[in-house]
């Protein structure tokens, strides 16, 4: 049988192209895409989503993406970001920054193709 899936979430900052661009990318290469959303309603998310989860539960979402991935992308961001950052190392979950928080032990990337490829490293250890 196939290997189980890998799973990461992006963080990101508005403006909400971001996770308009990554759905996308996600649909062309035939990924499911998951988008756990702060409010109740199913409109928040964009149409590339396979399966929208409304929550209700604003920024409480964070500790739930964090809890459900095997690495997480910071781009750019304020505290939002560093609270999701947060999350995730304390759940000993790698973080590839680009733009973002520049702390320790963020994974800094400077191109887009350096976070994949950053990542893809860091999902072997998985």
């Amino acid at each position: 049988p196939p290997p189980p899936p890998l799973f990461f979430f992006m963080i990101r900052r508005p403006p909400r192209s971001t996770p308009l661009y990554s759905s996308a990318a996600a649909d062309v290469y035939k990924r499911q895409v998951v988008g756990v959303l702060k409010g109740q309603d199913l409109e928040e998310g964009n149409k590339y989503l396979t399966v929208p989860i409304a929550t209700g539960i604003g920024i409480a979402r964070n500790a739930i993406l964090a809890y459900n991935c095997d690495a997480a992308i910071a781009i750019s961001g304020r505290y939002g970001t560093l609270s999701e950052i947060a999350y995730a190392f304390q759940l000993k979950k790698p973080v590839i920054g680009y733009k973002t928080w520049d702390i320790d032990p963020v994974i800094q990337a400077n191109t887009p193709e350096e976070v994949v490829s950053k990542l893809n490293k860091e999902l072997n250890h998985v």
